[in-house]
C-alpha cells in the first residue's frame, strides 16, 4: 500500500516532464518550420493594384418614361396620310395627319360631276340667249340708223308727207329697240340668278367633299412620334408611385401611311420636349432630398437627373426625377431596368476587402518588396464591392485577403 503511494507521485512527475519535453520539441519543430510557413503565408496573399477611377452607389432600378403628350385622334374614319416624319419637332399649326374619307369622296364625286357639268350647260346655254338678245338689240339699232338717214333726206328735200311716215316708223323701231334691250336685261338677270344657284349648290358639294379630307394640325410646338403604346394618358393621369403597381402591358403600335383608322383612334403624339421626368422603383435605405441629383444609366448613355418627389412603401422606394437633357432617343421608350447611382466619387479605388481596421484607424496592406506594410487610409466613398481612398497612391499592391496577416 505505502509502495504504491509511493509510485504515484512519481507517474505524475514523469508525465508533466514529458509533456514539457513535447511542448519544447514542438515548439523547436515550429521554429525551424517558421520561415517557410511565413513564406507559405505570404503566396497565400491576393493582391490586387490600386487604380484612379470613379465608384458609383448604385441601384438596380425599373423605370417609366412620363412625358407630357397630347394624344392625335382621328376626327372621322378613314385613310391615313402622314405630312411629317416621326421625330420631326413642329411649330403651332403645323400640318401633321391627314384623313381621307374615300367613302364619302366615293358618294359626292357623281353630284360633283353633274353640278359642274350643269354649270357649264348653263353657261353654253347662257352664251346662246345673250347673243340673240343682242342680236335683236343691234338688228334694231341698224334699222334705227337706216331710217334715220332716209329721213334726213326726205327733209332735205322737203319732202314731209315721207318724213311724217318714217317719223312713225322710227317710234315703232326705238319702241321695239326698248324691248329688246329690256328683254336682254331680264334674260341676263334669270341667267345670273340661275348661274348663282349653280355655284351655290357646287360650292355646297365642294365643301361636303373637302370634308371628307381633315388635316389634324399641331395646337402647340413638339416632336411628333407616330408610335403609340396606350399608356400616354395613364402615365400622365396616375400618381408615380402608383405606376409600378399596375400591370404596364402596353401594345406597340406604329401609324403608317395609307392605314385605315376608325373615327377617335389616335393616330400619333405630340411630345412636349423641354420636360421629361422618370418615375424610379427599387430597394435601398437611404432618404433622399426635393433637388438631390442622381444619375442614370440610360439607352442614350449617363444622365443626370433632379428628384423631385419620393416616397417609401415597405423596402421598395419611389422616386420621380426630371431629367435634364431631353434626348430624342427616349421619344417612344416606355418602360425600362437601368441602373441609378445616387453618389459618385472620383479617386484612388480598392477592393472593400482589403479595408481593415487597425489600433482604431483604417487602412489597407499593401505588398512591398515582398513584405505587407500598413498604410492608413481615409475612404470618401465605399460601396460593397469598391472603395474610394485617400492617402495611397494608385499602382500600389494592395492585400485583399489581410485576415491572413493576423
Amino acid at each position: 500500500m505505502a509502495q504504491q503511494q509511493l509510485s504515484s507521485p512519481r507517474r505524475k512527475r514523469k508525465f508533466r516532464l514529458r509533456k514539457t519535453t513535447s511542448l519544447l520539441l514542438g515548439l523547436m519543430i515550429l521554429l525551424s518550420f517558421w520561415p517557410a510557413l511565413k513564406w507559405v503565408g505570404l503566396r497565400l496573399l491576393r493582391t490586387e493594384r490600386s487604380y484612379y477611377g470613379q465608384v458609383e452607389r448604385a441601384y438596380q432600378a425599373q423605370g417609366i418614361f412620363i412625358r407630357p403628350e397630347q394624344l392625335l385622334l382621328a376626327p372621322m374614319g378613314g385613310r391615313v396620310e402622314l405630312l411629317v416624319k416621326s421625330g420631326t419637332r413642329v411649330p403651332r399649326g403645323a400640318g401633321l395627319v391627314k384623313i381621307v374619307n374615300e367613302d364619302l369622296k366615293e358618294r359626292l364625286k357623281p353630284q360633283m360631276e353633274a353640278a359642274q357639268n350643269k354649270l357649264a350647260a348653263h353657261d353654253r346655254e347662257a352664251r346662246l340667249a345673250l347673243a340673240r338678245g343682242q342680236e335683236r338689240v343691234d338688228q334694231s339699232q341698224l334699222a334705227i340708223d337706216n331710217h334715220t338717214v332716209k329721213l334726213k333726206k326726205q327733209l332735205s328735200v322737203r319732202n314731209y308727207v315721207a318724213s311724217r311716215q318714217l317719223e312713225e316708223e322710227l317710234n315703232s323701231l326705238a319702241a321695239k329697240r326698248r324691248q329688246a334691250t329690256e328683254e336682254l336685261a331680264r334674260t341676263e338677270e334669270e341667267l345670273a340668278l340661275k348661274r348663282k344657284a349653280l355655284l351655290e349648290e357646287q360650292a355646297r358639294i365642294e365643301e361636303q367633299f373637302a370634308r371628307a379630307e381633315e388635316i389634324i394640325r399641331a395646337k402647340t410646338p413638339g416632336i411628333v412620334s407616330f408610335q403609340l403604346d396606350g399608356l400616354e394618358e395613364l402615365c400622365q393621369k396616375t400618381r408615380y408611385s402608383t405606376l409600378f403597381a399596375k400591370e404596364l402591358a402596353g401594345k406597340i403600335r406604329t401609324v403608317k401611311s395609307e392605314t385605315t383608322i376608325p373615327v377617335g383612334e389616335p393616330v400619333g403624339r405630340l411630345i412636349d420636349n423641354f420636360q421629361c421626368q422618370l418615375a424610379l422603383c427599387f430597394t435601398a435605405a437611404e432618404d433622399f432630398a426635393q433637388g438631390q441629383a442622381i444619375y442614370l444609366h440610360l439607352p442614350t448613355g449617363l444622365e443626370r437627373g433632379k428628384v423631385e418627389k419620393w416616397s417609401r412603401s415597405g423596402d421598395k422606394t419611389y422616386l420621380l426625377c426630371t431629367l435634364e437633357n431631353y434626348k430624342p432617343q427616349w421619344n417612344d421608350l416606355r418602360s425600362l431596368e437601368l441602373e441609378l447611382a445616387t453618389e459618385r466619387k472620383d479617386g484612388v479605388v480598392v477592393s472593400s476587402r482589403a479595408l481593415v481596421r487597425r489600433q482604431e484607424k483604417l487602412g489597407v496592406w499593401v505588398r512591398q518588396e515582398g513584405k505587407p506594410v500598413w498604410k492608413e487610409v481615409t475612404v470618401r466613398l465605399q460601396t460593397r464591392e469598391r472603395a474610394v481612398v485617400e492617402g495611397l497612391p494608385s499602382g500600389e499592391a494592395v492585400i485583399t485577403n489581410p485576415r491572413l496577416l493576423r
